[in-house]
């Protein structure tokens, strides 16, 4: 067919453009295809009324993606603050009307994932060209200062921005320059005495900053909220920690430990961990170890009218740590990301619910979540797999032999293309290859983040600390 060319004035149609006085439409016809481009009438503001017209509580139209076995699979193309709003306080799955259809062998993921930094060129020149007291300050920024003064004041101490900044200081010089004692940055005597510390600020007067510095006014307090002292200090961090957007392509959510000794309802113990006593967290990291959000965990919901409080513990935190994403990126971009989890968080009415707004996931999976078995047992030679496939949603559910069954769901990745691992064998000193399924693969390389973040920071632990 001839390539043909037009325009069109055309008036406007629908309550949705009822601002619009005309379109223009270009559109050139090819064989298999009609190229066209809306040109708004130059009265146009350029500004849509779908916003006006749309009912909250109207259920929005989907977009519909077909999966590879041909059935179909909703993916709202939506705000997903929408959805947000509309959880039920009651509903105990994400899912609850979802019905699974489990099949044998594996549902195809063509996609490669690997983690991808996706600054924008600003942010990259931002970060490139400032100096490590101005990447400091990014995080600890003019508005978190002027926070902690003000509460400090208003608590009954002055203080000045300097003396602030002289505070923070010693306690970031003490983190690679360490003593004993924190009084020996003052010691009379050379070998111990810091003469960066000494000749910054009196002994007395850090002293009594440490014991007077507050994070929170009077009016803030709410019995209600177990994290009320320092829940505006958090937020405002929070915001600094995104200001360069989610910039990795891989994620991972986990918990982690900060270490403390003191008295508070907040302190947890959890056998096992690098730090057993301090405050858990709930945390989302990128792969190499970047925080992109956190979680302060405040122990049992007393207030059961909190959205999914009656959900499964690791689907709400999921559901919570990834609103920053839900927020921060479009869902045209949320393709790219590829969001890991371990078995505390992992079920399948979670994995449906996240590829249905967007996001793909793979964490490894406790037996009983799912309804299904694989036929894999420790009798098993190492290296053994089996899979099968969720039809509608292409979730994945892969159980292989390794030093134990280890099952693992996934939205992302099957078993092809298969990696190759070193195991040693029963009975023998040297380590055999083997194949094993690409999710697996992509867990191991990049679900360890958080780990990594709460690593570096154990690494620099100043030795000053509080038991406030």
């Amino acid at each position: 067919m001839p390539s043909k060319r037009r325009s069109d004035s055309l008036p406007a149609k629908n309550s949705n453009f009822s601002k619009r006085d005309s379109l223009v439409v270009e559109y050139e016809e090819t064989e298999n295809f009609v190229n066209a481009n809306i040109i708004p009438s130059a009265d146009d503001s350029g500004e849509s009324d779908l916003e006006d017209t749309l009912d909250e509580n109207v259920q929005f139209e989907s977009d519909i993606s077909e999966s590879e076995d041909g059935s179909d699979f909703l993916q709202k193309a939506i705000s997903y603050d929408n959805v947000y709003e509309n959880y039920d306080n009651c509903q105990k799955k994400l899912e609850a009307d979802y019905v699974f259809d489990w099949k044998q062998g594996e549902c195809n993921q063509n996609k490669t994932f690997n983690n991808e930094i996706m600054l924008s060129r600003k942010h990259e020149s931002d970060i490139i060209n400032s100096t490590p007291t101005e990447l400091f300050e990014y995080f600890f920024s003019t508005e978190l200062k002027n926070h902690i003064i003000n509460c400090t004041i208003k608590n009954g101490h002055e203080m000045s921005v300097t003396e602030l900044e002289v505070f923070i200081g010693i306690i970031i010089f003490t983190m690679y320059n360490q003593r004993l004692s924190q009084r020996d940055y003052w010691s009379q005597d050379p070998h111990l005495k810091a003469e960066p510390v000494a000749s910054a600020m009196t002994r007395d007067n850090f002293e009594n900053i440490k014991s007077k510095i507050k994070f929170h006014e009077p009016e803030y307090q709410n019995n209600a909220d177990r994290e009320w002292r320092v829940r505006k200090l958090t937020d405002i961090f929070r915001s600094n920690l995104i200001r360069f957007g989610i910039f990795s392509s891989s994620l991972s959510i986990d918990e982690m430990m900060l270490r403390f000794y003191g008295r508070s309802v907040l302190k947890q113990f959890i056998k096992g961990k690098p730090v057993r006593f301090g405050i858990k967290l709930w945390a989302l990291c990128s792969s190499n170890g970047y925080l992109f959000d956190f979680e302060i965990y405040c122990g049992k919901m007393d207030n059961k009218s909190e959205k999914l409080a009656n959900c499964t513990l690791g689907s709400r935190v999921v559901i919570n740590m990834l609103q920053v994403v839900f927020r921060n990126v479009h869902l045209r971009n949320r393709e790219d990301l590829h969001i890991y989890f371990d078995n505390l968080f992992t079920s399948p009415d979670l994995l449906v619910h996240l590829k249905k707004y967007g996001l793909v996931a793979t964490g490894t999976v406790r037996a009983n979540r799912v309804n299904i078995k694989n036929a894999i047992t420790e009798k098993d030679e190492r290296g053994k797999w089996e899979v099968k496939h969720e039809k509608k949603s292409g979730i994945n559910f892969i159980t292989v032999m390794d030093s134990k069954p280890v099952s693992l769901l996934s939205t992302a990745a099957g078993v092809t293309p298969l990696g190759k691992v070193k195991r040693r064998q029963k009975g023998k000193k040297e380590k055999k290859e083997l194949d094993f399924p690409n999710a697996f693969m992509l867990y191991n390389q990049f679900m360890g983040g958080v780990d990594l973040h709460d690593q570096r920071c154990n690494a620099i632990e100043p030795i000053i600390r509080s038991k406030k």
